[in-house]
């Protein structure tokens, strides 16, 4: 299964990069979210998980753009941010977001939250 990992911050990207390739994940990486749409049109990733605040596009955008494209339409999609906030949240998921997550986050809350996602069982126990 191949996921799209979009975040601005390099150590965050490499970081989730590194853990989803520890469960045998095919990883695409965007250092934008600019790049990330691209990268979705081309590989057609099974999940994206985005950062929702990145300078040029941002996380909501991206999400639009998807959801607009009939090719990267049905891609779920997890938003992951710094803002807990209720506002952010609830327009994410009104914009067709499948999860949020607020970081810092842990290894496992995002390994169950994929999981759930992708019918995909976790190898490791974080």
């Amino acid at each position: 299964m191949k996921i799209l990992v979009i975040d601005d911050d390099e150590m965050i990207r490499e970081s989730i990069c590194d853990l989803l390739e520890m469960e045998d994940f095919q990883i695409i990486s965007a250092n934008n979210g600019l790049s990330g749409v691209e990268l979705a049109h081309e590989h057609l990733p099974d999940l994206v998980v985005c950062d929702i605040n990145m300078p040029k596009l941002g996380g909501h955008e991206v999400l639009s753009r998807l959801r607009q494209n009939s090719s990267t339409n049905q891609i779920p999609f997890m938003f992951l941010t710094a803002y807990s906030d209720d506002e952010n949240r609830d327009l994410a998921l009104r914009m067709g977001a499948n999860a949020y997550l607020t970081k810092p986050l842990s290894a496992r809350n995002l390994l169950e939250k994929i999981s759930m996602l992708l019918s995909f069982p976790l190898q490791h126990l974080y």
